[in-house]
């Protein structure tokens, strides 16, 4: 087995080892060097050199660079604790590592032959690995059944184009009126639609078609008017001003107005005439009257 770049060291083995916690502080570093020199070994798990020779107390003494009297009391240590074990011709070894080793050997030769029976036998019924597995040359290909292959050009049915899907009418797709037919509506009303459509409520067909006819009704430059004025009201519609139909203002007023002059013509008491006309300003500049309604002076 070859070398491998890391060792198994857990701190649970470590700390269980009541011999190996009875050596000396000095004597446990050199268990580890030792250790790390074994995992590199051409035996792992055994202290020996390239040659295969056996690692002796002057060589180790080199390796860690330490006085040889030092090295062999630590190793004396060591062996005295029974932390390691020599071999018949005197080489230091450890069990554990020895051990782990073998496990990892058996398991390589098991994967190898389970590997070499699975590429023999191939495919089932006989085929080869490359068939069972759709592959040729290293090429992937779909794997196809016995029955597939014997269909002929007539049982096959043609695959029926899906259906296109209906396009969604937009607010622009409705038609302007040829009386608005004009480069300023034309202008304008775009500038209403992209006005919409950036506030993520454009506008429907309905909706356009019914804007259209009332701008139709108001004529062009009420309609290019009104829609200045929605966009710059920030409006969700559009309110056109014509001449059958007043502002919401105008048309309160006039209600306003009209029954106040009912209420005066029934009424059996004489009432004081009033004056429609604006009187001019007060010294103080203000307005005289009541919201430009002033009564006549008795």
């Amino acid at each position: 087995m070859g070398k491998m770049p890391w060792m198994k060291l857990t701190t649970t083995d470590w700390f269980a080892d009541p011999d190996l916690q009875a050596c000396s502080l000095p004597a446990r570093g050199l268990w580890v060097e030792m250790m790390l020199l074994m995992s590199r070994s051409p035996v792992r798990g055994e202290l020996r050199r390239g040659d295969g020779t056996p690692f002796t107390a002057e060589t180790l003494a080199r390796v860690v660079r330490e006085p040889l009297e030092q090295v062999q009391a630590w190793m004396a240590e060591l062996e005295a604790g029974a932390v390691f074990k020599r071999t018949a011709d005197g080489c230091i070894f450890q069990s554990r590592m020895i051990r782990e080793t073998k496990e990892l050997e058996q398991g390589a030769e098991r994967f190898a032959r389970h590997y070499s029976r699975k590429k023999s036998n191939g495919g089932s019924n006989g085929t080869s690995n490359a068939e069972s597995n759709g592959t040729s040359n290293g090429v992937l290909t779909p794997k196809i059944s016995e029955d597939r292959r014997q269909m002929t050009e007539e049982d096959k049915t043609p695959l029926t184009p899906l259906a296109e899907k209906p396009k969604r009418e937009r607010g622009e797709d409705v038609p302007i009126p040829p009386e608005l037919q004009t480069p300023d509506f034309t202008a304008a009303w775009g500038r209403w639609l992209g006005y919409r459509r950036r506030k993520r409520k454009p506008v429907s067909v309905d909706g356009a078609r019914q804007q259209l006819a009332d701008l139709a009704a108001a004529g062009i430059p009420e309609a290019i008017a009104t829609i200045n004025r929605s966009i710059a009201g920030d409006y969700q519609g559009l309110f056109p001003q014509t001449d059958r139909g007043r502002s919401a203002g105008s048309r309160t007023a006039a209600i306003t107005a009209t029954r106040i002059a009912t209420e005066y013509a029934e009424s059996p008491t004489p009432l004081p005439m009033f004056n429609l006309a604006p009187e001019p300003s007060n010294a103080n500049g203000g307005e005289g009257g009541l919201n430009g309604v002033h009564a006549p002076a008795r």
